[in-house]
């Protein structure tokens, strides 16, 4: 099993620098925080010196030549759609630039995108609603964005818990990376000195659907762990998308009831049919309530 720690272990020999990579598993296995590892290593100043140097490059011809006004960043390229900060000597301390998701598209005459940043690194968070296969097919000025995503050498990471949920036109350009478990090493004062995540790297969509049809690890390419040197818990916050549970409740208390035995009464056949009942509502299952009348 390989070790791949720094930025130049991973870029040029285990993904490409314009490369698509899925992270998923189950909760818990460390498909987040080996995202905001990834973008450690990009913020580390002598990883992002070159891709701000080479991003300058092509908006300065933009500007000079086609009459563009691109001031790109001067410190790093990475991209987050929830928050992220770098911490530690290397890399010092540094925020992600946030970006809407629903703005990643080509320029279209239907929704509205913004410009991509020429070698950054985009990094998509619980991305399984975003582009997800069970709605149907995703818009042209989305899929084709990725499909040329080469063009501008972008870095693309997408976690998500269910690969399945990911859309095929997604699917078919991505490198997958399962997260299987992670190591947290502490020293002897009980500080975080080290994670460690253990992966199963599958280069092909058709072979991703029979490992995940068969558990076959046949269909691995390589098993593979990352390392990261330090608190990477510090470089993100784990309880960003806390608020998406309480939207529309800030006026309202929980809900506390004590449980009961079912009394054999009227009432109390009535309070259970209440409580429960094998009728599903329609709107459980996202659809509107029908209009009356």
């Amino acid at each position: 099993m390989k070790t791949y720690e720094t930025l130049q272990d991973i870029i040029g020999k285990l993904f490409e620098p314009y490369e698509i990579v899925v992270f998923w598993g189950k909760r818990g296995n460390g498909k987040s925080s080996l995202q905001g590892h990834f973008m450690s290593e990009f913020m580390k100043p002598r990883n992002a010196k070159p891709y701000v140097k080479k991003c300058k490059a092509l908006c300065d011809l933009l500007n000079e030549f086609a009459g563009f006004n691109f001031h790109p960043p001067k410190d790093h390229l990475v991209f987050c759609d929830t928050s992220f900060k770098s911490k530690g000597c290397l890399s010092g301390n540094k925020a992600a630039y946030v970006f809407d998701p629903l703005s990643f598209g080509l320029p279209n005459d239907i929704h509205p995108t913004l410009p991509t940043v020429p070698f950054g690194q985009y990094n998509f968070d619980e991305a399984s609603d975003l582009f997800d296969s069970h709605m149907g097919a995703l818009a042209t000025f989305v899929t084709k964005q990725f499909e040329l995503s080469r063009q501008l050498e972008l870095f693309i990471t997408i976690a998500l818990q269910r690969p399945m949920r990911l859309h095929k036109d997604l699917r078919a350009l991505a490198v997958f990376v399962e997260c299987v478990k992670k190591e947290n090493i502490y020293n002897k004062y009980g500080r975080l000195v080290k994670t460690i995540w253990f992966c199963n790297i599958i280069r092909d969509n058709a072979m991703l659907e029979k490992y995940l049809d068969s558990k076959d690890e046949k269909y691995i390419d390589e098993k593979v762990q990352f390392v990261h040197s330090g608190n990477i818990y510090d470089c993100y916050d784990d309880k960003y998308f806390l608020p998406m549970f309480y939207k529309g409740f800030e006026n309202t208390d929980f809900v506390l009831v004590k449980s009961t035995y079912t009394e054999l009464t009227a009432q109390g056949f009535e309070e259970f049919s209440r409580r429960r009942t094998v009728e599903i509502p329609e709107t459980y299952r996202g659809k509107k309530p029908k209009t009356k009348g």
